[in-house]
């Protein structure tokens, strides 16, 4: 089995998540790893990165961030980011009859459990997600039944339960995915609004090989696709990995790229 820590950031222009995906014994000696590093940079408790950068000294934050980021690639096997613009999303999706496609909880992990699914790398283990137990639950939930409703066969089987919660103080991976939330939505911000850039904290060690990572964007011309096909008919594809449509007989096939 493999299991997705999900988490998110966000601010008025821009929603993010982020996951990082390993098996239970890598997260097991990957939560050894953090929890000691942690008592070093703070004292004990659970890692925040809103709170990180607000407290700690650059050259602090720095020395701190660069060690999470080492323990997190040293066991994890998969990362992803997707990112919405909350402006964007209510002005495509608002004449939709079904609103859930408005909610930023449930647009985004539905395009989180898409592209995990999806992976071929991952070969055909179950896969389990996981959520910080203090988040928004039902449009998670909704997010996980309408892909068990859309996806073919092959990825069923895979699925193991439904979306788990978790407290964050207590499972060390969902605050290496807060982490890659909050870092994911600043240079979401740096690329594409103009903000000013941050600097790199990331592999202080350079010969420990990154994790294997995409980031989604879902821009003006995604989010039309996908109302469309909010509007028909939706099956998840495999190959190519994205969606058909049917609708009023007519099928169109929305490729991920």
């Amino acid at each position: 089995m493999l299991q997705v820590a999900v988490d998110e950031s966000e601010d008025p222009t821009v929603f993010m998540m982020g996951a990082y995906l390993a098996d239970p014994a890598q997260w097991q000696n990957f939560s050894a790893e953090w929890n000691h590093a942690l008592q070093t940079y703070t004292h004990g408790r659970p890692f925040k990165m809103s709170e990180a950068v607000n407290e700690l000294s650059a050259e602090r934050l720095r020395e701190c961030v660069g060690y999470l980021y080492d323990v997190i690639q040293q066991h994890a096997r998969f990362a992803l980011a997707v990112a919405v613009e909350p402006e964007i999303l209510d002005r495509v999706m608002g004449d939709l009859a079904d609103q859930r496609h408005r909610n930023r909880y449930f647009f985004c992990f539905y395009r989180v459990i898409v592209e995990v699914m999806n992976r071929p790398e991952l070969g055909e283990e179950e896969i389990e997600f996981i959520f910080d137990a203090g988040r928004e639950t039902g449009p998670l939930l909704s997010a996980w039944d309408e892909f068990k409703a859309a996806a073919p066969a092959d990825l069923r089987r895979r699925i193991a339960g439904p979306v788990k919660f978790r407290s964050d103080d207590k499972w060390p991976p969902l605050q290496a995915a807060d982490l890659k939330a909050w870092w994911a939505r600043k240079r979401f911000k740096e690329l594409y609004q103009g903000a000013a850039p941050t600097p790199n904290l990331r592999n202080t060690r350079p010969n420990i090989p990154p994790v294997p990572a995409i980031s989604c964007y879902c821009n003006e011309r995604m989010l039309l696709a996908i109302k469309v096909a909010a509007q028909g008919q939706l099956f998840v594809t495999t190959d190519p990995p994205g969606f058909e449509v049917h609708s009023g007989g007519v099928v169109s096939r929305i490729r991920f790229e």
